[in-house]
């Protein structure tokens, strides 16, 4: 015991000796110079510590370096610096103040070697001239790492206050006058451009006087203003720069912060003076999400202390140098490390000061051995984070060693073990030279299969350490026939592009070979040599597709140079198409780079209108995508007032549009300049199957993140199928802008000649192919032929020719704007398909089956980083900050698939299995230790999966479904977990170099919540179970902005946990009877006892009588309904389960009953179970029925003012429970207002309703529930009330029902009432037993104006183009205006001009002289003629007068004196004078006669019947012309030239005659008629037309007023014709203050429709000048 305490006091007397040795008290210096012949001692104290930057969290990773050391003065400008005594330590414990400089004495002391002891008490010399320091020589023996260390040091000497290289004198030249320079000049703050340790970077001084010769100087670094900095970034090639960002996104420290301040202590001034204390700090903070969210910090505090000055006249110790350095940190190691890595020099690493480096085949067969040991455990286990973690160690070892190696290390696995896979995944993530050597030569010598080969080569395309060796090995492979073909050839190559990029692509990269300026990673020779490459592959293609993939290929590669090629590419017009939309698709990368480039070529084929509309709308797309100018915009704009085609106008206009909405700050700029371009833009599109590009963008300020989503489709004129779908993801995370991170689509060219080619094979071998898919087996119903017949009918593949015969599609996805792969759809490779499986189809369907029924083994773990960036920067310390972000993930899947086809069966056994971990580290590394602190977020996943599939069908189908359980009590499903940790890892200790000293941190004063919560047993009869340990505050944040669910230790998992009364297996069988036609109904509508007897709450209407005849007609029109054929369907479910003590079993199914028009509906859903909840002794049962009723829809006021009943009705009966029942009942009305009734009433009075839309808006609900809950349900409701009053607090009152309320116990009525003018502002009122609570004036977030009971237009009437024809003049589906004139013989007006026409629409006039017209439309089923007869329009169908009554069963309609035919091929509407046809989209390109050619451009319109284009009007007249006897040629007509003629309208114009058209259809039938027969139709044929009624507007600066009658102008584009008498008329005009809504309101509407404002008071009158007739100009 005694000898005990003697060796313990021994032991602290030599610590408190080595500390005393170590503790030096600076002396008095008074000196204010640094002199020649003197010696001055510092020392040197410098900490470095990672950690969280929260106050609430002291846990840091902390190192120390403390030495002593002399400065000696050679001259007064060469300087020797000796170091004396040097030590360092480390630890992980709380450090109150890590920003302070902590006692030596609370680190543990690292034990240097012998080598790294010499290395760093080498002497260095320097220069040292008016505080600068440069020309550093170090020994010959100094090692890298050492050296910086010493640059550390020599960065706290460094002092410009000579104001040497000033970067403030442009800015004050500008505001000191040149007297006042020099006292300028003398000012205590300034800004110098400075050389530092990490880098050239802007300095900042601030000089005060602290007394008598003495001085305080702060100085620091702006780090966004640095010419050089220590920087260097790994994997940030696939972001883009953000053009018109905030400074944030641009600038360096785009996810970092990094601050450095010193504090000098001098004697002296500032010409002359001695350094006697400085302090240093530095800070780098990672922010992933801006500067507010603080994920992890560095600190560094350094302290240099001038001990004392001694006289001295002995020579200090010298360097022995060959060299002269700079201050700046040096990357030689880094450069070693990047050029081993690129070319495989082993050499590089013969001297390494990294221990681990030298151990790393030992390491590796380490991780291998914990690898498969991890694997073998987790073959009937989940999969453990540690594996990931084990496989990313593996991946940073694989990184430093060479080729013989890797060999070495491969012999050691089996080739049939899973972990072979998972190195091959581990080889192809390291992105090394000798590892891509190996997998080239593991695919050269087939020991990989085409999966693993694939997947290897994909990896390659985010290849990390990119080189040209790389390259030349991948092109040798490309070379021989193992790669020559299919999916690997394509793997191949797009690899190669994207590896080029990497090299010779403008990328946000930086390697630390370029850091020095003396190394070029590509030069242009090498970039001309990877262009003559690629232009090769492109000119050796010998198909479609190996075009599309060499120019795939240069995408990926990015290479400036590539835009002259493709350049040529795109604009030979001989090339096809496709080929030439993928050439500019090529220059996507170049749009950032080379934007006016990109613009030069793309622009004119944009504006080119002789293009094809894929070609213009490529061109304009990818413009768009440069952030072009104002200048450029207004072009396309301009461009776009006069744009032929529909399709480009629609598209340029949508994505126009989209762009403008964009909330991305990288499109601020973009999206305020289209903004402004598009105000003056009125065009628009208006059908669902126009072109288009849809953007939808959202963006968080607090976390500078975004994204944005877009969808593209682009038609062709010659098809409805388009020509290209995409869907892109463009994303903004925390700065990083990743233009095209994913995107999808399809492109085609004329692919129906594809499939009409496949359906003419498939039909010269039809019994061949029928054979090999039935032999006997299965049902005779699956006939491909009928099949494809089908398709090409829904295609409406067209007999027309098409322009091009080439065809061709392609499928294609991409991943970080890097095409990851294509298929190609083309002729060649499908033919040969189907020919081969009409050879080989049947052994070859036989063997499939065979090995179904056998069952297919599954197995295999895929292991890969979803994505790794690492950024290094040098410290202040003197070594460098690594910072990694990085994602590995293994996936594993075990199982066993079985099926057979004759049974219909599939069984599937399989374990899929996840394991993720997110990892952001910061890491100080040295040969002498290695520490930092990282972010470790992990999820593992697993899901066993046991189940047989049966499907049945016969009159009725059946699909049942059965899970079985695995084997296992417990089995974790999912776990998550996060954990912050610092660590330390000792990198000179023989034991410890290989592992880390890891230590959680913890965060104080945060409180955590234990979960421990079970959910399904009760159900089910299994447990999931949800356990874990996580911070209560999930949305609050801490100081530095992050919630500490994401920062903090949190760890959550889910089980499924077995009972005893856990069943085996789960089985669902749905089963779904055909929907069933039935003549009649076969039960009575309940609806008839809709309103209670005993309250008033649905009533309509004040007045009896007609609240009576309202309830009538809803009863009468209630028992037509019962009449009428109904569809009725059912679909059934029943679930139950084996093996369970407790019966578990439900059952349900859903009955729906529809009138075939929709007007009632009856659906009943019935559901049971057995009792499995504590107290239930019986089957629980629900059953509840929905009824609606809809009244019929109006088209006019006529059946307006005869309908009475307009409501919608709805009730809802629901009774559910087990032993004892609860019911509800609800009833539910939508209706008008009395007030809005009130309204519409005095306007159908004074025939001022202008829109049945409008006027038949619904904007009331009233409800009422009748119930029977139990009470706690009852009081749960009654809360609503309170909710609804706090929710509203101004707007609410409350007052007590009284004995005549109409609500009884246990009912409860509600009415909302929105105000029908804005549609903006609701009443609420609940009305209960015992209160009545009314919101008033409630603001809606929509307005509900889409309840309308007007008759809604078909999509062919809404949406499709309108082709109008009268006597003279025709408006074709393209919009071309033009005269030609119509005679008594029969003109083809639109026809389908496809092999099997269904329709022809003829017209002529039915007298020489006269304007009436009679129309033949010929049907698939039926020959409809049209003519007015004694002023009425009489319709014969195949000959036979149809009466009005019968029109409904031929698909006719008629409106007065308007006749409307419409099938799902075209609509017609013809008023005996003037017709107007819409047609399906099917048919565009296969149109035919006066109405063009339909196919959406404005050029090519005329082509006459035998499909060939004219430019002669009467010519193309002549073609369409029916000669026959029945009719007069009326030559002299027809020859006369003034009669033809093409017109410039505007699409305004346009609008005009369409709204004129349904104003006199809908409101003035007889008028319209009279004024028809008598209208000049000379004046139209000289350009005139008549003034149209409007609403006239006078604007004052205060008041805007309307007239309250209409008047006729002249509409837009005409003028007032001059008469010799002038007309005037007296008009009453309402005024209201222009500043109110209601005045906008009105000015809005009046642009459109003629105002109905009575109600308004008169304001003045005024004479108002009325047109006689207006002239077109």
């Amino acid at each position: 015991m005694l000898i005990m305490k003697f060796v313990l006091a021994l032991g602290l007397l030599a610590v408190a000796f080595a500390s005393q040795n170590w503790e030096v008290r600076p002396e008095i210096i008074r000196d204010v110079n640094f002199k020649t012949g003197k010696q001055y001692n510092f020392k040197f104290d410098g900490q470095i510590a990672s950690g969280l930057p929260l106050p609430s969290s002291s846990q840091n990773s902390a190192s120390r370096i403390e030495s002593l050391l002399s400065l000696v003065f050679e001259t007064d400008r060469k300087v020797v610096l000796n170091f004396n005594k040097i030590r360092v330590g480390s630890t992980q414990r709380e450090l109150v103040e890590s920003r302070e400089v902590q006692d030596f004495g609370l680190f543990e002391e690292t034990e240097l070697t012998k080598e790294q002891k010499k290395t760093l008490v080498l002497p260095i010399r320097f220069r040292y001239e008016n505080g600068l320091i440069s020309e550093i020589e170090f020994d010959r023996e100094e090692q890298t790492w050492s050296a910086n260390i010493k640059r550390a040091i020599l960065n706290m000497l460094q002092l410009n206050l000579s104001k040497k290289s000033r970067t403030d004198k442009n800015e004050m030249s500008r505001l000191v006058r040149d007297s006042d320079e020099k006292e300028w000049e003398e000012k205590n703050f300034f800004s110098t451009q400075e050389m530092t340790l990490e880098g050239d970077c802007e300095t900042s001084y601030t000089i005060v006087p602290t007394g008598e010769e003495r001085l305080r100087v702060s100085k620091s670094l702006n780090f966004e203003k640095c010419s050089k900095r220590v920087d260097i970034r790994y994997n940030l090639r696939f972001g883009e720069k953000c053009p018109s960002c905030e400074s944030k996104f641009n600038r360096e420290e785009s996810n970092t912060q990094s601050s450095t301040v010193f504090e000098f202590e001098l004697n002296g001034t500032p010409s002359e003076y001695l350094i006697r204390e400085v302090r240093l700090r530095s800070q780098y903070v990672f922010t992933p999400f801006g500067g507010e969210q603080q994920m992890m910090g560095t600190v560094v505090s350094n302290k240099l202390t001038l001990v004392s000055v001694e006289s001295t006249s002995e020579s200090p110790r010298l360097p022995k140098s060959e060299k002269k350095e700079s201050i700046v940190y040096s990357t030689e190691w880094e450069e070693r490390l990047e050029k081993f890595r690129m070319t495989g020099d082993e050499s590089l690493l013969s001297e390494t000061p990294y221990l681990w480096i030298e151990k790393r085949m030992e390491l590796a067969e380490k991780s291998i051995s914990a690898l498969r040991k991890h694997m073998e455990s987790e073959s009937e286990k989940e999969l453990h984070p540690e594996t990931v973690h084990e496989m990313a160690r593996l991946v940073e070892i694989l990184r430093v060693m060479p080729t013989h190696e890797i060999e070495k290390l491969e012999k050691k696995i089996e080739k049939t073990e899973k972990l072979y896979s998972l190195f091959i995944d581990a080889l192809s993530q390291c992105g090394t030279y000798p590892s891509i050597t190996r997998i080239v030569d593991s695919i050269r010598h087939h020991r990989l299969s085409t999966v693993q080969t694939v997947v290897a080569l994909k990896k390659l395309l985010s290849v990390r350490f990119p080189s040209d060796k790389m390259i030349h090995e991948l092109l040798k492979l490309s070379q021989e026939s193992v790669a020559s073909t299919g999916i690997v050839r394509q793997s191949l190559w797009l690899s190669i592009g994207a590896m080029m990029n990497g090299v010779c692509g403008e990328t946000r990269e930086r390697f630390a070979l370029e850091h020095n300026g003396d190394w070029s990673v590509c030069d242009r020779e090498l970039k001309e040599k990877y262009v003559r490459e690629m232009e090769t592959l492109y000119s050796n293609a010998d198909s479609h597709y190996d075009k599309m993939l060499a120019l795939k290929v240069f995408a990926n590669s990015g290479i400036d140079l590539i835009v002259f090629p493709i350049e040529k590419i795109i604009r030979d017009v001989r090339e096809h198409k496709s080929v030439r939309l993928t050439a500019i698709e090529s220059l996507r990368k170049l749009r950032t780079v080379m934007p006016r480039k990109v613009q030069s070529i793309l622009l004119p084929l944009y504006k080119e209108e002789r293009e094809s509309v894929e070609i213009r709308v490529a061109a304009f797309h990818h413009v768009m995508h440069t952030m072009p100018s104002r200048l450029i915009i207004d072009q396309i704009v301009s461009q776009l007032e006069s744009e032929p085609s529909s399709r480009i106008a629609s598209y340029v206009l949508s994505t126009l549009q989209s762009l403008s909405r964009s909330e991305l700050p990288c499109e601020a700029d973009l999206a305020r300049d289209i903004h402004h371009s598009l105000s003056l833009v009125r065009r628009e599109s208006v059908r669902l199957m126009d072109s288009r590009s849809i953007r939808a963008s959202f963006y968080s300020k607090e976390y500078l993140s975004g994204a944005s989503m877009t969808w593209s489709q682009l038609f062709s004129n010659e098809s409805i199928i388009p020509s290209e779908i995409s869907a892109s993801l463009d994303t903004l995370v925390g700065g990083e802008w990743y233009s095209h991170l994913a995107e999808i689509g399809f492109s085609q060219e004329n692919i129906h000649a594809i499939v009409s080619r496949l359906y003419q094979l498939v039909k010269e071998n039809e019994d061949e192919i029928e054979e090999i898919m039935v032999r006997g087996k299965r049902s005779s119903t699956l006939r491909p032929v009928e099949m494809l017949k089908s398709l090409m009918g829904k295609m409406g593949i067209s007999a027309r020719r098409p322009q091009s015969t080439h065809s061709a599609a392609v499928l294609y996805m991409r991943v970080k704007d890097m095409d990851f792969v294509l298929v190609p759809i083309e002729e060649k490779y499908l033919v040969d398909a189907v020919k081969m499986f009409i050879k080989n189809g049947a052994s070859d369907l036989e063997s499939i089956e065979k090995l179904l029924v056998r069952g297919y083994s599954i197995s295999g773990t895929i292991g890969s980083f979803v994505y790794e960036k690492t950024r290094v920067i040098a410290t202040t310390f003197g070594m460098p900050l690594d910072i990694t972000w990085k994602m590995p993930t293994l996936l594993s899947v075990d199982g066993k698939i079985s099926a057979s086809m004759e049974k219909r069966t599939l069984s599937l056994t399989v374990l899929p299995k996840v394991a993720s971990t997110h990892i952001v580290h910061c890491e100080t590394r040295s040969p002498l230790f290695s520490q930092g602190i990282k972010m470790i977020h992990s999820l593992t996943l697993q899901m066993p999966i046991e189940a047989d599939l049966l499907v049945e069908s016969n009159t009725r189908s059946t699909v049942s479904l059965k899970f079985r359980l695995p084997e296992k009590e417990s089995t974790r499903v999912l776990r998550v977990q996060s954990r912050p940790v610092t660590y330390i890892r000792h990198e000179n200790k023989q034991n410890k170099y290989d592992h880390s000293i890891e230590k959680t941190v913890y965060l104080v004063n945060e409180p955590r919540s234990e979960i421990d919560r079970v959910y399904g047993e009760e159900v089910l009869g299994l447990r999931f179970a949800v356990r874990g340990n996580i911070h209560r505050r999930m949305v609050e944040k801490m100081e530095n902005g992050v919630s500490p669910v994401f920062i903090g230790e949190n760890d959550m998992e889910m089980r499924m946990e077995k009972t005893e009364s856990t069943p085996t297996e789960y089985s669902i069988r749905v089963s779904f009877d055909s929907i069933e036609k039935k003549q009649n109904m076969n039960e009575d509508i309940e609806l008839d006892s809709f309103y209670p007897s005993d309250h008033s709450h649905f009533n309509v209407h004040h007045d009896e009588k007609r609240e009576k005849s309202r309830r009538v007609e809803m009863n009468e029109y209630i028992r037509t309904l019962s009449s009428s054929p109904v569809y009725s369907h059912r679909v059934h479910v029943t679930l139950d389960t084996k093996g369970s003590s407790i019966e578990r079993r439900a059952s349900g199914e859903l009955r729906t009953m529809c009138e075939e028009s929709l007007s009632y509906c009856k659906m009943t859903v019935s559901l049971s179970r057995s009792p499995l909840f504590k107290g239930e002794k019986r089957e629980w049962e629900m059953t509840s029925t929905l009824q609606t009723l809809v009244p019929l829809r109006m088209i006019s006021v006529e059946e307006m003012e005869e309908q009475k009943h307009r409501e919608i009705l709805a009730l809802l009966s629901t009774k559910w429970g087990s032993d004892e029942k609860k019911t509800v009942t609800l009833r539910a009305q939508m209706d008008q207002s009395r007030d809005l009734i009130n309204y519409i009433d005095r306007l159908m009075e004074k025939k001022s309703i202008s829109s049945i839309e409008k006027a038949t808006r619904l904007n009331q609900i009233n409800l009422s529930v009748d119930y029977n809950l139990p009470h706690e349900t009852i009081v749960q409701f009654a809360r609503l009330s309170t909710l609804i009053k706090s929710l509203y607090p101004l707007s609410y009152t409350m007052e007590s029902t009284d004995e005549t309320s109409m609500t009884k116990e246990g009912r409860l009525l509600a009415r909302l009432t929105v105000e029908p003018q804005t549609w903006r502002y609701a009443n609420f009122s609940m009305e209960t037993p015992r209160e009545r609570l009314t919101l008033s004036s409630i603001r809606l977030p929509v307005r509900p104006t889409w309840f309308s009971l007007s008759k809604k237009e078909s999509y062919l009437r809404t949406f499709s183009p309108v082709c109008t024809v009268s006597s003279s003049r025709i408006s074709t589906f393209d919009e071309i205006i033009y005269r030609a004139p119509l005679t008594t013989c029969y003109s083809v007006i639109a026809k389908d001009c496809s092999e099997e026409p269904k329709f022809a629409v003829l017209l002529k006039k039915i007298e020489t002289k006269g304007e009436e017209k009679k129309m033949k439309m010929i049907t698939r089923d039926y020959t409809i003629e049209c003519e007015m007869r004694n002023e009425k329009m009489e319709v014969t169908v195949d000959g036979k007068i149809i009466k009005d009554n019968k029109m409904n069963n031929y698909g006719l309609e008629k409106r007065g004196d308007v006749v409307i035919f419409e099938n799902s091929d075209i609509f017609v509407k013809f008023d005996g004078f003037k017709a107007e046809i819409k047609m399906n989209e099917l048919y565009k390109a296969k149109q035919c006669g006066l109405c063009g050619h339909y196919d959406g451009e404005k050029k090519g319109e005329f082509r006459k019947a035998d499909d060939y284009e004219t430019e002669d009007l009467e010519e193309f007249h002549r073609s369409f012309l029916l000669k026959n006897e029945e009719c007069e040629m009326e030559e002299e007509k027809l020859k006369e030239k003034k009669n033809y003629k093409k017109f410039d309208y505007s699409s305004e114009e346009k609008e005009y005659n369409e709204y004129e058209t349904e104003k006199k259809e809908y409101n003035e039938y007889e008028t319209e008629k009279k004024e028809k027969k008598e209208y000049n139709y000379d004046m139209e044929d000289n350009e005139t037309l008549e003034p149209v009624e409007k609403t006239r507007v006078i604007e004052y600066s205060h008041r805007l007023c309307f007239s309250k009658t209409p008047v006729f102008e002249c509409p837009k584009k005409t003028l007032e014709k001059e008469e010799k008498k002038e007309e005037f008329v007296k008009v009453h005009f309402a005024c209201l203050d222009r500043s109110s809504s209601e005045a906008r309101r009105l000015l809005r509407e009046s642009r459109r429709e003629i105002l109905s404002i009575d109600e308004l008071p008169n304001s003045f009158v005024e004479s108002i000048r009325i047109p006689k007739t207006c002239v077109v100009y």
